[in-house]
């Protein structure tokens, strides 16, 4: 501890007496945690700008069980846990890390033997029956010493971050021994799964979000360890070091739309006006920033540039548009679009074209088409290739109105930037369509009241957004996403499956650590789609009756346009 003390100190003065981040994984966390809570408010308060919390098991895992039991070979196949047993047995890391009692009930049967089944609760005959009794005085005193269920106290800023929907060991299966079987402890036991980041348990992950100070990261599919790689956990950490909190302020007075009570047509804020600059030119649509992990049709439109006749803002566009607006809510794309296809057609001497929309662009291209003429469409468009479309809503959007999200800037806490989203018709637009969930599919669960897509008045009022509901009405009343694209000569359905995707949320009761509905970060069930997108959503377009349908198998929403298998099919469909 002194020595950390010592290089926070040392770190904080290199840098010019900048405070520094405190960034722990795993084992690494809790050792952090337990260093912070043990330095004074003003020592943190000068040397410490933030904590970030990852993959920690604050409450163990059962895999530490399983090393403490039997052994764990760490994947070297060519040795028997067992030889390992001894010398886990002996790190005090390892036995601190077994499932903790105030996080695992006393119902909760981690391991289960002929003879007897064990809970986290029965500790002291656990250790006494595998033949390792003093385990459980170290186990004793290092979790009494080691607290590692404490929240940390006096730190500026707090992030926990960590990932789920990976098949983690939820309890050990003992069988009566035989001629070829040691008993237990000394045999290899089965394994029962569930959710969690493949190392620890969802249970364990998820302490940190009663903490109250916190912004909790959820990532989905990332490995315990191969989070620290995942561009997503990157991008997290290079935006953390480098954004201020006024910048995050300035983001959110701009970003935020205004409604004319009257027609609920949104405009910027009174203190600004915003433009999205790059029109027709495909820089603006190649990446979303400056950061290489934030691509978009960059490596698309560098594989079409191979053949001579696609240049740049002349035969092959880009088309920027308000992300913050629905299509009906964006009244003078329709005009600007239009000109740009024409423009496109003559500069290609008189080929139709293709256009390509990907997620909200697809509902902006499939609106556009729907208010152009018959003759118009069948001069100037190929074909409508439509990718990852939210077409029926997803219930990712619901979660987002409700309890806010940092849109993917990882840098707050998501219902920080839940005004701002509240304005957002783009959002709005893609909330579940009633008539793609039935009655019976609550998507929000809470103490008090469960809702489906069928009350949203109820919803939109209990979660003190009546103003949502009336631009959701307005939205599909102007608009129906479900319905096909008529004339067109050519239509693409093209998205990802196979990925975990919101299905449910579910909000619990408010207690010391924890806000009441809708102000807290709730937990999630999962379904089929591609990250973002519900599937049934996804699929509305394969109803098309025109409609040639493409499916790429864990293809995520964004990533698609990146993958190989997609560029090769576009490039397929442009004769290249």
């Amino acid at each position: 501890m002194n020595k950390l003390k010592l290089l926070v100190e040392e770190t904080y003065t290199n840098a010019n007496r900048r405070p520094v981040v405190l960034l722990g994984h795993s084992m690494g966390s809790l050792y952090t945690l337990n260093f912070l809570n043990k330095q004074t408010k003003s020592w943190k308060k000068k040397y410490i700008k933030s904590y970030i919390s990852v993959s920690a098991p604050f409450g163990g895992a059962v895999k530490a069980l399983l090393g403490v039991i039997t052994g764990d070979n760490f994947g070297i196949f060519y040795r028997t846990p067992l030889s390992f047993r001894p010398i886990l047995r002996s790190f005090s890391s390892v036995i601190s890390n077994i499932p903790d009692p105030r996080i695992w009930p006393s119902n909760n049967v981690l391991i289960t033997t002929p003879d007897k089944n064990y809970t986290a609760h029965d500790y002291s005959a656990l250790f006494q029956d595998i033949g390792f009794p003093v385990g459980y005085q170290v186990y004793r005193k290092t979790v009494r010493e080691f607290m590692a269920l404490d929240y940390p106290i006096d730190i500026p800023e707090v992030y926990c971050v960590y990932s789920s929907g990976l098949l983690t060991i939820k309890s050990l299966v003992y069988k009566p021994p035989s001629l070829f079987r040691l008993k237990f402890p000394n045999q290899s036991p089965k394994f029962e799964y569930e959710d969690g980041d493949g190392t620890v348990n969802m249970q364990s992950l998820q302490y940190c979000n009663k903490w109250p100070n916190a912004s909790v990261i959820h990532l989905t599919i990332s490995n315990h360890v191969p989070i620290l790689a995942d561009k997503r956990f990157l991008q997290f950490v290079q935006n953390h070091v480098t954004t201020s909190k006024q910048q995050i302020h300035i983001y959110q007075s701009v970003s935020r739309l205004r409604h004319d009570p009257n027609t609920y047509e949104s405009h910027d804020s009174n203190e600004c006006d915003v433009t999205f600059p790059g029109w027709g030119d495909t820089w603006s649509v190649e990446y979303l920033s400056q950061h290489i992990s934030f691509e978009y049709f960059g490596s698309l439109v560098s594989e079409l540039m191979k053949d001579k006749f696609y240049v740049r803002n002349f035969t092959m566009r880009g088309a920027p548009y308000d992300f913050r607006k629905s299509p009906d809510d964006n009244k003078l794309f329709v005009m600007k679009f239009k000109h740009l296809v024409e423009e496109t057609y003559t500069n290609g001497l008189d080929r139709p074209v293709v256009l390509l929309g990907h997620s909200l662009g697809s509902l902006y291209t499939l609106y556009f088409l729907k208010n152009q003429t018959k003759h118009w469409k069948q001069k100037y468009i190929k074909s409508f290739l439509s990718v990852s479309a939210p077409l029926g809503g997803t219930v990712n959007a619901l979660m987002s109105v409700t309890s806010g999200d940092n849109l993917g800037v990882f840098i707050q806490n998501p219902s920080l930037y839940r005004d701002v989203i509240r304005t957002m018709t783009s959002v709005i637009a893609v909330l579940p369509n009633p008539k793609l969930w039935s009655k019976d599919e609550i998507l929000i669960v809470t103490p008090f009241k469960n809702y489906t897509v069928h009350d949203y008045p109820e919803y939109f009022s209990d979660s003190n957004y009546l103003t949502g509901y009336k631009l959701f009405t307005r939205y599909l009343s102007a608009f129906d996403p479900l319905e096909a694209p008529e004339h067109v000569p050519e239509v693409y359905c093209i998205y990802g499956s196979g990925l975990l995707s919101v299905e449910q949320v579910i909000y619990k009761s408010p207690s010391l650590f924890i806000s009441a509905f809708p102000n807290q970060s709730p937990g999630i069930i999962y379904g089929d789609g591609d990250g973002t997108v519900n599937l049934r959503s996804l699929k509305v377009c394969t109803k098309w009756p025109t409609a040639k349908v493409v499916e790429f198998i864990t293809s995520e929403h964004r990533p698609i346009l990146s993958e190989k298998r997609f560029i090769d099919f576009v490039k397929q469909h442009m004769n290249i």
